[in-house]
């Protein structure tokens, strides 16, 4: 019998050694580790009686499908870039492993980034901003402790100000990765 958890996962935290160039392994591990457990997790959820009460049919669908459920079908409406989960490579390990965390973080940047957007649309939606919403914030966001705000894309600590927060979201690593548009530095 499938154990399907009553609350949402939400995605693990990133530890900030992780964003550096030469991680330490243990670091790399545990969040693939954490990632793989909440993906596990995740589509349990997808499956059970709570997720009616937050997503639609088709958005549940779409989530188990680019989270690598081979039964469930993807919309032939939804964009290329929104790409099947990388899943690590069981024998990668040093920098490869470490490649393979990237992966994960460009993965759900660029997903997060489309659930973002995808309802707003001149006509029908292919899903509601409630569920996107329940979607991005839950799902696949963190938990961090209250009162902490997290870059929507790397997923660490913002800083308190504005101008901190600009900084970071123009030279985030994650969102370089994505491809987002960078801030020549000195600006």
């Amino acid at each position: 019998m499938l154990d399907v958890p009553r609350e949402a996962p939400s995605f693990p935290l990133v530890a900030a050694e992780m964003l550096g160039s030469a991680p330490p392994a243990i670091v790399t591990q545990r969040f693939l580790l954490h990632v793989e457990t909440w993906r596990a997790e995740t589509l349990a959820w997808l499956s059970g009686p709570e997720r009616a009460a937050h997503l639609s049919d088709g958005l549940a669908e779409l989530l188990r499908a680019v989270l690598g459920d081979p039964s469930a079908r993807r919309s032939r409406e939804v964009p290329l870039t929104v790409t099947s989960y990388p899943a690590p490579n069981g024998s990668a390990v040093g920098l490869a492993e470490h490649r393979s965390a990237l992966d994960i973080l460009v993965w759900r940047s660029t997903l997060v980034d489309y659930l973002q957007d995808v309802w707003d649309v001149i006509g029908p939606a292919l899903f509601e901003v409630q569920e996107c919403g329940f979607a991005v914030d839950i799902l696949l966001m963190p938990q961090p402790p209250s009162g902490v705000r997290l870059c929507i894309d790397c997923l660490q600590p913002l800083p308190a100000d504005s101008a901190g927060q600009a900084a970071h979201y123009f030279h985030c690593r994650v969102r370089a990765l994505v491809g987002f548009p960078a801030v020549p530095a000195g600006m």
